[in-house]
Order: C-alpha cells, then sequence, then structure tokens
C-alpha cells in the first residue's frame, strides 16, 4: 500500500529499485546445492514480472543482453512481505543479490538478502510517498516518528515503526535535474527484514 503527494513530471512516474528480499531458506529444497556459495548481485531492467505463482515466485531481468531468471522465495512469503505481482512496472531497473547457479550457463540467481531499496525519480519538489512494509524491521536513513500521523505530517523522509509493520515516507526536498530521467534519483531508503537470511 502506498499513499502519494504532489505531482508527478510526465505521468504518474514512480521508480521503485527493489533489491530483491524475501530470504530462501538454504534447507528447504533439495535443488539449492546447484548454485554456489559466494554472495553474487546482478542489476538490470524488469523483463517478465514478478510471478506469485509455483513453488517460488520468480521475476525475470535483462542485464548485459542476457535474459536472467531470479528465483525468489514462496509466492506466499513474498506477497506477504509486500511485493506483489504488478508491483514493479516492466523496465524498471532491479538489483538482485544472493546465489548464482554453479553452472555458469544458467543465468539464475536464488536471492537470499532480506533488503530492498525504494527510491524516486520524475517528480516535483515536495513531493512524497508513504509505503507500508510489513515484516521490515529497519530502514537506513531517515528520521523516526513516534505514530503514523506524526509521519504524514512529517516534511523530510521519515519511518515509523508499528509492530510487525514498517512505515517509510520518501519527500523529495530538491526539484528534478534538468533534463528529466527517469533514473536520477531524487530521494532513496534501503529497509531490511533483519534476522532473514544473508
Amino acid at each position: 500500500m502506498a499513499e502519494t503527494s504532489g505531482t508527478f513530471r510526465r505521468s504518474i512516474f514512480t521508480t521503485v529499485l527493489a533489491v530483491l528480499f524475501i530470504a530462501v531458506p538454504l534447507t528447504a529444497h533439495h535443488g539449492w546445492s546447484g548454485y554456489g556459495t559466494e554472495e553474487f548481485s546482478i542489476t538490470g531492467t524488469l523483463d517478465t514480472p514478478v510471478s506469485l505463482s509455483g513453488p517460488h515466485a520468480t521475476m525475470k531481468i535483462k542485464a548485459d543482453g542476457k535474459v536472467w531468471n531470479l528465483v525468489l522465495s514462496a509466492g506466499n512469503r513474498v506477497e506477504a512481505a509486500g511485493l506483489k505481482e504488478g508491483m514493479i512496472p516492466l523496465g524498471a531497473q532491479v538489483t538482485a543479490e544472493g546465489h548464482r547457479h554453479r553452472d555458469a550457463k544458467v543465468l539464475e540467481v536464488k536471492t537470499e538478502r532480506p533488503e530492498v531499496t525504494l527510491s524516486l525519480a520524475e517528480m516535483d519538489q515536495g513531493s512524497w510517498v508513504i509505503f507500508e512494509l510489513p515484516g521490515f524491521t529497519s530502514v537506513n536513513s531517515g528520521t523516526a516518528q513516534s505514530s503514523l500521523a506524526a509521519l504524514r505530517r512529517a516534511s523530510q523522509t521519515s519511518y515509523f515503526k508499528d509492530g510487525d509493520d514498517l512505515w517509510v515516507k520518501l519527500v523529495v526536498t530538491e526539484p528534478p535535474a534538468m533534463p528529466v530521467r527517469p533514473l536520477d534519483i531524487q530521494a532513496s531508503v534501503a529497509v531490511r527484514r533483519d534476522g532473514l537470511g544473508g
């Protein structure tokens, strides 16, 4: 769920750069032995949207002209963590961190880091978005607020922790650089589900 305010440039456009965040227990499947043990990171653009069907949620990104399969956690865990089908638009920049398949011919990454980066681009100065992030526990920057009402009133990037939910308000404090480009980030924070994976 997200609340927004302010005027968007060109069209309603929010860039959410997602560092895939769902922990996949290494003991959950016999097939995980096919993945390396070293941390691996890849950034590309969303080529095939998130699918929550099957034993694991998946998505595909295009990086360096090649399409990579990203294997997430079970679909119900992915959805409970806040990632829904259709949430990330095709062409959005996605960074995945986890473990690459041992076979170099298989372009696949099993994600494991419980982290997501939220970013805004192409927005007018003073615009804001509030994200509700069930299951997330910490944020790397911003000002702590004592209530959801205080978060809504905040004029700077802030957060509010309420039980198992983390609420984050990203506020654009600078006007977009001209010419406006979708990947010129104006506000960004990383949120984490501590105690999971990575």
